[in-house]
């Protein structure tokens, strides 16, 4: 299922606080659809028990001039050889997104792999 998605999808590089050292946003063409997931707002440390949480947060905006479907969104996260070491697909808050509206996606991964360099984020489509 990911292959497909990836060879319908446009990547951008972005620089992530710690590690994940880098982010991927993937993203097929959804029409008046935003993504903005700024580096400094991602999060990932060690927890006190030794596993690794990766907290994920942007916010995805609706530039058209009318209601937007938003589909759930696929967060894959990748080690230093680009090797996919984690995969997830989470809905968003809302369904809809009125015209030159947004909303805030936030969400926390527990247990990740410590070997995760890099995140790519897209829509399930």
């Amino acid at each position: 299922m990911f292959a497909a998605l990836r060879l319908s999808m446009l990547a951008i590089m972005l620089a992530l606080v710690a590690s994940p050292s880098g982010a991927t946003l993937l993203v097929p063409k959804v029409d008046g659809l935003v993504m903005e997931f700024p580096p400094e707002q991602q999060q990932r440390r060690t927890m006190p028990d030794g596993t690794e949480y990766f907290g994920l947060s942007g916010t995805i905006r609706n530039d058209s001039a009318q209601e937007v479907v938003v589909p759930d969104l696929l967060i894959v996260l990748r080690d230093e050889q680009e090797r996919t070491v984690y995969e997830a697909i989470i809905s968003p808050p809302r369904r809809r997104i009125e015209a030159g509206a947004s909303i805030t996606v936030s969400q926390g991964f527990a247990d990740v792999p410590a070997s995760a360099r890099y995140v790519e984020i897209g829509w399930v489509s």
